[in-house]
């Protein structure tokens, strides 16, 4: 694999993945997140090795949750994603992530994880994030089929929080 460079995501990279073979529901996901990005509300990371991007990982500048909210200012780390696994993109992205929002003067940086997913949870544990301590939080999304069809979906998460 190329080396990895991880940048905030731009204009031109929306327009570049636009005119790939991304699947639709990625294309999706980058554009909501790119959005996101202009309003404000969050910084969206990408990883690039050579032409194609091999990980993403949204920084909201304010927790989804609303329990997690109420305890403080922090900022979150939101749908990291990293391919192939295991080559060290996620570590490149936490990365980056960590220095905007230390950069940023934010104190705390948190994520959530499902208890399930032992990979991340190990990689989380290996860069010295913990577990918050105010239990688990409650997650929806919606999920979209290939045709864009919604349907409501959630899962109890663990959250753990970092200083960055």
């Amino acid at each position: 694999m190329d080396p990895v460079v991880v940048r905030p995501c731009s204009p031109d990279d929306l327009s570049r993945l636009e005119r790939s073979a991304v699947p639709a529901d990625a294309l999706a996901h980058h554009r909501e997140r790119c959005a996101m990005q202009q309003r404000g509300e969050a910084r969206y990371l990408l990883g690039w090795s050579g032409g194609t991007v091999v990980g993403r990982v949204t920084l909201l500048h304010a927790s989804k949750y609303a329990g997690v909210r109420e305890r403080g200012d922090l900022w979150e780390m939101n749908a990291l994603e990293a391919l192939p696994q295991g080559r060290g993109v996620g570590t490149l992205l936490i990365t980056a992530a960590e220095e905007l929002a230390r950069v940023d003067g934010t104190g705390v940086l948190g994520l959530a994880v499902e208890p399930s997913n032992t990979g991340a949870l190990r990689l989380y544990g290996r860069l010295s994030y913990r577990d918050w301590g105010h239990g688990m939080v409650l997650d929806e999304w919606t999920e979209r089929d290939s045709a864009g069809r919604g349907c409501a979906s959630t899962g109890r998460r663990a959250t753990t929080c970092s200083s960055p």
